[in-house]
This record gives structure tokens, C-alpha cells and sequence, in this order.
């Protein structure tokens, strides 16, 4: 068994593949090997933001999945999925300095606590630190991505 801790990477894509190819044969993991952050190869950037997409998709998927519980209040999900929706809209308008803020000053202040100081902080919509260890990893390497898209 692994760590709760440990952060698994997929092996390298490359934006061509997810654009052209079965990006969803690529992106499938087993729930338990979650997250998964994605490495991302290529050189046309327009095709490296359509592929970022992906791993906003993902993200949405990852938020979804987790139980009503791990959030502030009964809207909290929704409200962060619609926040990611926001995001990925930018990323496809091709807004990535946006989206790349909206991610750093927005979502990444609702799921860092646990990261920060051991437990949720008052801006947490994600309340439970084994929630948060599922997706701040997800939300640092899309921000990480988008940086590299500027």
C-alpha cells in the first residue's frame, strides 16, 4: 500500500496524443492510484493549453468523486466545480494568465490548508485534509502547467 502522501505521475504524454489520440485511454486510472498528475510534452502551445484542459477535466472529475461530506456546506462541490468550469472556459478561450490566476488566487486558497498548517483554515471549502490531499496536489500541477503556458 501506498503512502496517503505520495503523488503518482503519469508517464509523459504529449499534448498531440490527448488532442489526437484516445485521450481518455490515456488519462484512465485506477481509483486508487489517485491523483495522478499528468506529464505534458510538446511544443505547439496552443495544443499544450488544449491538452491542459484535460487535466482540468480531470480535476472536475476528481471533485466530483469526493463525498458531499469533505466540503464546507452542502453547495461547497458545486460551487468548486463551477469555479474549475470557469477555468477551463478561460483555458479554451485562451485566457491561460487568467486561468492560471484564477486557479493560484482563488481555488488554491479553498484546498491548501491542510498543506499549509496540518488542518482545514477558515477559507477551506475542502474540510477534511485526506479530501485535500487528493486534489491540491492536481490544482498545484495544472498551475504549474499554466505557467509554463505564459
Amino acid at each position: 500500500m501506498l503512502s496517503p502522501h505520495a503523488r503518482l505521475y503519469t508517464e509523459m504524454v504529449t499534448a498531440a496524443a490527448l488532442i489526437h489520440g484516445d485521450a481518455e485511454k490515456l488519462l484512465r486510472f485506477n481509483s486508487a492510484e489517485r491523483p495522478v498528475a499528468l506529464q505534458l510534452g510538446g511544443s505547439d502551445l496552443r495544443m499544450m493549453a488544449d491538452a491542459a484542459a484535460h487535466g482540468v477535466l480531470d480535476l472536475i472529475a476528481t471533485v466530483n468523486a469526493l463525498p458531499a461530506d469533505a466540503f464546507d456546506n452542502r453547495n461547497g462541490q458545486n460551487a468548486l466545480t463551477n469555479k474549475l468550469l470557469a477555468v477551463l472556459r478561460m483555458i479554451d478561450r485562451g485566457n491561460c494568465r487568467g486561468a492560471l490566476e484564477e486557479l493560484t488566487n482563488d481555488v488554491l486558497s479553498k484546498t491548501d490548508g491542510c498543506a499549509i498548517g496540518g488542518t482545514p483554515d477558515s477559507n477551506d471549502w475542502i474540510i477534511s485534509c485526506p479530501a485535500q490531499s487528493t486534489i491540491y496536489p492536481l490544482v498545484l500541477a495544472e498551475i504549474k502547467l499554466l505557467r509554463l503556458l505564459i
